[in-house]
């Protein structure tokens, strides 16, 4: 969870100074930065989801590591999808590439975060020790000498 919110801040931040360069105001960027953090809440918790899920049945680290970014963007256009929806947009008529821009935000999220993810989900697990010749409650074969 704590990854996905990370990946979501991240992304909801890059989209809010994708927007405030194309709109060439300060002004947007509280709107924008409402509508990204509101707007991506839906998609922040497909990703926890799907991130715990992966984790829990892949096994494959290759194939782990193709997962988390896929699902990273499907989750993205996902809810970019369904907000276009709820404001009944056009899709016909787009004048701003909003998957680009959400695209890029996500990923922006998703590499900023690489730390996270290797940390929680990539974390080899300790191996245990054979301590059966090494332990230090052994006793010493000392004989008595009287």
């Amino acid at each position: 969870m704590k990854t996905a919110a990370r990946i979501w801040l991240i992304a909801a931040l890059t989209e809010c100074i994708i927007y405030a360069f194309i709109f060439r105001e300060a002004g947007a960027m509280p709107l924008v930065a409402i509508v990204a953090l509101v707007g991506g809440f839906p998609g922040m918790l497909a990703l926890a989801f799907g991130i715990e899920l992966i984790h829990m049945f892949c096994e494959d680290i290759s194939c782990k590591w193709q997962a988390f970014f896929l699902l990273t963007l499907l989750a993205a256009n996902g809810t970019l999808s369904l907000f276009l929806l709820l404001i009944d947009a056009d899709f016909g008529r787009l004048d701003l590439p909003y998957y680009l821009i959400v695209n890029v935000a996500a990923l922006a999220g998703f590499f900023c975060s690489l730390s996270a993810i290797r940390k929680y989900y990539f974390r080899r697990e300790p191996q245990p020790l054979d301590v059966t010749h090494q332990s230090p409650y052994q006793f010493n074969q000392d004989y008595d000498q009287n």
